[in-house]
Formats: C-alpha cells, structure tokens, sequence
C-alpha cells in the first residue's frame, strides 16, 4: 500500500485495530503518533495522516489534505470475462495503470457462469480495484462493468 484510502465519511470516524488499514499502519509502516504517512479520500484529495491518540480498541488520525489528484486518462479496458482469477489480477494490475474505466462483457465463446462467480457478486473486485489504486498512489477508482452486451 502506497497510499490508504479512506471513503469521506470515514475520516472524522475513529479507525478500529482490526481495520486492514490500521494494521497496515501499526505494524508494516510501524507508525507512532506524530508520524506522518501518506493518505487520499476517495475519488478526491490526497494529503498526509498522523495518528493522533491509540486506544485499546481504535486509532485517531489527524488528516491534512492537499492534493487535488489529476483525473486518470480516458483510457477504456474490455477484457472478456475469463476465470476470476485472471480477473482478479487484470482489475488490480488496470488499476495501478490508470485505467478510467474497465468493461467484463459476457462473450459468446466464454463461460457464463464466470459473471456469477462471488468476484462480482460480493464486492471482492472493488476490494482488488482498490488494491490497485493504492499501489498507483493515487485515489480516483476506475468505473467497473460486468456482464454486459457489447452488440447493444
């Protein structure tokens, strides 16, 4: 994680332990309070955190926010939909890239059943966008659409 991502209301909110984030904080960036570290809302601002108090339970960040970040490129990605591992890595490596907008057709020499698959059926491919854009250092999430009719 390059940057981490916070959704807006999320930012005047204390942040569990047991938040992925947090635990990235404390024990891979091993921050202490005071210690900044880089931070972007979504879609919206990037800027620095720091943690401002630690309890038993949850962490309090102090945000500064400074940076409008550019708006990816135009950029279209259609990728019929394979197994959903492949579309595991394609959603997080077109995220990294800057894609603006990812497109999963339904083909006709395709596997239906992979648009079922609990990928896009839970919100485990905005979890692997998100992935992604974290790595990029950045925080505009690219639009994804599965299962559409390219004919149309």
């Amino acid at each position: 994680m390059n940057i981490i991502l916070f959704e807006p209301q999320e930012i005047p909110q204390p942040l569990s332990k047991q938040d992925p984030r947090a635990v990235h904080i404390l024990d891979i960036l091993r921050r202490s309070p005071g210690e900044p570290f880089d931070v972007g809302q979504i879609n919206g601002l990037r800027g620095k955190a720091q943690i401002a108090s630690v309890s038993e339970n949850h962490l309090t960040l102090q945000f500064t926010w400074d940076t409008d970040v550019p708006a990816p490129e135009p950029v279209t990605l259609i990728a019929g939909l394979c197994r959903p591992q492949s579309c595991r890595r394609i959603l997080r490596e077109a995220a990294t890239l800057g894609v603006a907008r990812m497109l999963f057709p339904r083909t006709e020499r395709g596997e239906s059943t992979y648009a079922d698959s609990s990928l896009w059926t839970t919100d485990e491919y905005v979890r692997q966008v998100r992935t992604g854009v974290e790595q990029a250092f950045t925080t505009q999430i690219p639009t994804v659409e599965v299962g559409m009719d390219l004919a149309n």
